[in-house]
């Protein structure tokens, strides 16, 4: 569990917030990476607002399920720049004028603690994925004013976060599909049988979520879990039996593409972080899409 959030990390500040920082600023500063100016925190409508009482639903995934991307929003949208230390692996606050750059030590070190075991990674990811979600919708529902209130954004950091943003929408869409050419290469079968064995599951899972406890919720989705990582394995055969057939059109082909290129380019291009986080980054991220 451990190490496909090692990997996860990378992948995260590595390339994503690194794309950030160069096309404009960094959407999501973890609260334990970062540093914060104190007139940034007081700035008007972000420390009022980051402390309102949730009363409706929807306030409820902006504000608790992802206070640190939240507080983030709130501070580019008043025109502070939120940038990305590649040296330190610090974030630094400043808003648009030269004269208040924050520097930052690269010899600081910052340590986060990560979830153990499944429960508390799968807890997590209920609450970081839905938070995700909703502040992009916020970004993008108000892109004209942020790009107004703030020299640092551009129509092309809002079209990056679109792109972003359908990636994460059809990742799930993606990961079906990919599972239904495995399925069907490695047990011979044809694409509607593979539908109905790769729905089943999914139908059961949801269904446990509707009408059992939370601990029957995690257990069951453990359970997949495990089955789709041993699932993956069987992958590079798969892939190599569609190729045979098929051509690298095929949508399995671009599915898997699409989907773990950016895990195999960032093992290749940070060998520190090890490949075999890579390989558990590649086995586990099915399930994670599915749950």
């Amino acid at each position: 569990m451990q190490w496909f959030q090692i990997f996860e990390y990378a992948i995260s500040h590595w390339l994503q917030k690194s794309t950030e920082h160069v096309l404009g600023c960094v959407l999501c500063s973890p609260g334990c990476f970062s540093l914060f100016r104190g007139e940034a925190l007081m700035s008007d409508n972000v420390m009022n607002t980051y402390t309102t009482v949730s009363t409706q639903p929807k306030h409820y995934i902006y504000y608790d399920l992802g206070e640190d991307r939240w507080l983030t929003n709130l501070l580019f949208q008043q025109g502070w720049r939120v940038e990305y230390s590649a040296v330190s692996g610090k974030f630094l606050f400043d808003k648009n004028n030269s004269n208040k750059y924050l520097i930052i030590h690269s010899l600081i070190d910052s340590y986060t603690a990560c979830p153990e075991s499944f429960k508390e990674f799968y807890n997590q990811r209920k609450r970081w994925n839905p938070s995700t979600l909703a502040n992009y919708f916020v970004l993008l529902s108000n892109y004209k004013r942020v790009i107004k209130n703030n020299n640092d954004m551009s129509i092309f950091y809002i079209l990056y976060q679109v792109i972003v943003l359908i990636f994460a929408l059809t990742g799930p869409g993606m990961t079906f599909i990919m599972l239904i050419g495995i399925t069907e290469s490695i047990i011979g079968v044809d694409s509607t049988i593979s539908l109905i064995i790769n729905t089943i599951p999914l139908l059961m899972f949801i269904t446990v979520c509707f009408f059992a406890k939370a601990d029957s919720q995690i257990y069951f989705a453990q359970i997949l879990t495990v089955i789709y990582a041993m699932l993956m394995m069987a992958v590079p055969i798969s892939m190599a039996l569609q190729f045979k057939e098929d051509t690298l059109s095929s949508p399995n082909l671009v599915a898997f593409g699409l989907l773990f290129g950016p895990i195999l380019i960032a093992g290749i291009l940070h060998p520190q972080v090890r490949i075999k986080y890579s390989k558990i980054s590649l086995h586990c991220k099915v399930g994670s899409f599915v749950f």
